[in-house]
């Protein structure tokens, strides 16, 4: 026979509820009473079903409950005979209603207002003298007299409420338990209870299939959703609203919300008919829900409260979602710290403080050359932050024109002005709620900007153009320049207290000339990059290591990107580009190419620009204008000959990548089929500039 253990707190009324029980279920189990302290005596409970008077008994005994244990909580309801006892009452009189707390005196209120005595002015008393008005002498109690306050003249004790007849069918269902009102006891009980709960039918009707479709309708739902009678008691719980409060309670269906969630504080206006919608956000075990009550109406009267939990972060991340949404693009972060390379004490220092960097949520200002990688750091800050999760947005301050800055920073409304988008637009402050803003090159933003700017991390608000609305935005700002901002700040170009609002978190990226030991593990890691291997000489390897890389990283980047397109194996120091093997910096190149002679500026740009076959572009000229007076043309093969003896030794189809380039550039002038080549002016002119560049290189 099937057993069934029924726990009270206190051992007499475990037996009450068991004599209840076994009018209905006696014949086909076997019932035992325990009370909470025969329960601390077990090891677990023995017993598959359990039977449980309340919430405050199973948060005392839920550790001795087994995880393959069925549990049921029972309600309680009046009987007829119970009711009765009040007919002798005057209507209109304020009389006290006696319980354990308030809660259980508007759940005895309600049940007695159901049954028809609308009538009596019932006041909850649970023990307050302080608050109790003195002149009511009539109390009515459900067995629980050690709480009756002094000076009563009429006093109605009608005893324990009887079980409620739902929460026996319960039982009895997840018992597999058939027929529980076949016998004379069971039905003669069941008739005896004048007032039911009535669950979720009682809640919103009689219609089966309708409560069906209901019931299917709030599984569906992504957020947690509760339904609960007038006196907070929960009849519906979907399955996510139980995993949210699987912390507080295994179980939820039976119990209140006082019990489950007394940060609501909901019984004390359950009764009202006129309640409004309420929401607050309430922390349970370290997680921050959002919870909404709303009155749960049926034919135009209120029968209880619709309860919807949503996790706080899931709410921001649909909001994060939505933002990315709207703004048209994907702000993500894909660099994280692994991804920057190098074994240079130097840059070690600076990964490691970029690394505490990202634990803090202060503001960051980074500070580095140009092509060292900032905005790499700043990816790789936010992608070990809390806010990961989250949105990057990049901003370059100096890449929008000034009258848009603005606008794209913190938004407009529709209408702000002329061109402004229908419905207005978020600003990319709104878009990195909860996740990273970079600025990039602050120290090109307009000085009448950067006070909107400081107003904006000091209030962590900001408002649209064309809108006095306040938006809140928790948003980290990570910014970077390359310039010098104290000196900016003497030159009046640079706020001074924007300055130190941004630097509370100070990092500086060392240039890759301060690392040059990192630049053979640069190297090889670009070629897994571009899927490409090469050796290089030790003569090439030196110029490479002893060049001062103005561009640093990116520019490193750019030259093993040239040098994979040369589909070599073997680097040497004449494939290197020109202004790495004369070791001047891109800057001079430059200056050196600004030349009045239009052409020969020209002219030197290309040689700058291969500088890899600058001395093989020169010797193919040089041979082809030795024979230029007799005006022969030179094919592939003799060129190469007439190379190999000049101790050139370059491949046939490096010299026929030459003779195509410099065909293209009209240096030379090819016929077709074994024509050959010849020298144009413009080539002899190249040859002069060659000269010229030579010179001014040393």
């Amino acid at each position: 026979m099937k057993e069934i253990a029924v726990i009270a707190y206190g051992k007499n009324y475990a037996e009450f509820i068991k004599g209840c029980l076994e009018v209905y279920l006696g014949h086909q189990a076997e019932l035992h009473a325990y009370s909470a302290d025969d329960v601390d005596q077990m090891a677990f409970i023995q017993e598959k079903f359990i039977a449980i008077s309340g919430f405050t008994v199973f948060k005392r005994v839920y550790e001795k409950i087994r995880e393959t244990s069925t549990l049921q909580v029972m309600r309680f309801t009046l009987s007829r005979e119970q009711t009765d006892m009040l007919k002798a009452l005057p209507e209109g009189e304020k009389i006290l209603l006696v319980n354990i707390d308030y809660r259980k005196c508007m759940e005895v209120i309600t049940q007695i207002y159901e049954a028809g005595y609308r009538n009596l002015d019932l006041i909850p008393y649970f023990g307050d003298e302080d608050t109790r008005d003195k002149r009511i002498k009539t109390a009515i109690t459900p067995n629980e007299m050690q709480l009756m306050p002094p000076g009563m003249e009429t006093i109605i004790n009608f005893g324990e409420r009887v079980l409620d007849v739902e929460s026996v069918v319960e039982l009895a269902e997840k018992m597999g338990i058939e027929g529980v009102f076949n016998s004379d006891d069971a039905r003669r009980a069941r008739n005896n209870v004048m007032v039911t709960s009535g669950g979720i039918a009682k809640l919103l009707g009689e219609n089966e299939k309708l409560l069906d479709q209901i019931k299917a309708l709030v599984e569906m739902m992504e957020d947690g959703i509760i339904l609960t009678d007038l006196t907070s008691q929960v009849y519906l719980a979907n399955e996510k609203a139980k995993a949210m409060l699987r912390n507080r309670s295994q179980v939820i269906e039976g119990f209140g919300i006082p019990d489950i969630l007394p940060e609501l504080k909901l019984g004390s206006d359950a009764m009202s008919k006129n309640q409004k919608e309420t929401e607050k956000i309430v922390a349970i075990e370290g997680v921050n829900l959002v919870i909404k009550v709303s009155p749960l109406y049926s034919d135009q009267v209120k029968r209880g409260n619709i309860i919807t939990l949503r996790s706080f972060d899931e709410l921001e991340e649909r909001q994060h979602s939505i933002r990315s949404k709207l703004s048209g693009g994907r702000h993500e972060a894909k660099y994280v710290f692994k991804d920057i390379k190098g074994e240079s004490a130097i840059i070690k220092e600076a990964v490691s403080s970029a690394v505490r960097i990202a634990k803090t949520d202060a503001s960051v200002l980074i500070t580095g050359e140009s092509g060292t990688g900032k905005e790499v750091f700043a990816q790789s800050i936010h992608n070990d932050s809390r806010r990961n999760k989250y949105s990057f947005v990049a901003l370059n301050c100096s890449a929008i024109p000034e009258n848009l800055l603005e606008s794209e920073m913190f938004g407009y409304e529709e209408g702000a002005f002329t061109g402004a988008k229908k419905g207005g637009k978020a600003g990319l402050f709104e878009i990195a709620h909860k996740g990273t803003i970079f600025l990039d090159e602050i120290g090109e933003m307009p000085i009448a900007l950067q006070s909107k700017l400081l107003r904006v991390l000091e209030e962590k608000k900001v408002s649209r153009i064309g809108s006095l609305k306040l938006i809140d935005v928790d948003t980290r700002v990570i910014a970077a320049t390359n310039r010098d901002l104290k000196e900016m700040i003497q030159e009046k170009k640079m706020r001074e207290d924007l300055f130190y609002r941004l630097n509370v978190l100070p990092l500086e990226i060392p240039s890759l000339k301060k690392r040059k030991e990192d630049i053979p593990l640069l190297l090889r890691h670009f070629m897994g990059i571009m899927s490409s291997e090469w050796q290089y000489s030790p003569k090439a390897l030196e110029k490479l290591c002893g060049y001062s890389w103005p561009g640093n990283v990116r520019e490193l980047r750019n030259t093993a990107e040239f040098l994979s397109s040369l589909g070599k194996a073997f680097i040497e120091e004449k494939d290197l580009p020109s202004y790495i093997v004369y070791n001047k910096e891109t800057s001079e190149i430059q200056d050196l190419i600004q030349l009045p002679n239009r052409e020969r500026g020209s002219n030197l740009a290309f040689l700058m620009r291969e500088g890899r076959r600058f001395e093989m572009l020169e010797a193919i000229l040089v041979v082809l204008s030795s024979e230029k007076g007799s005006g022969q043309r030179w094919g592939r093969n003799k060129l190469e000959d007439a190379l190999n003896q000049h101790s050139f030794d370059f491949t046939e189809t490096e010299i026929r990548n030459g003779l195509r380039l410099l065909s293209e550039m009209g240096y030379i002038k090819s016929a077709k089929g074994r024509g050959g080549s010849r020298i144009t002016a413009a080539g002899q002119g190249l040859l002069t500039d060659i000269a010229i560049l030579k010179s001014m290189m040393g």
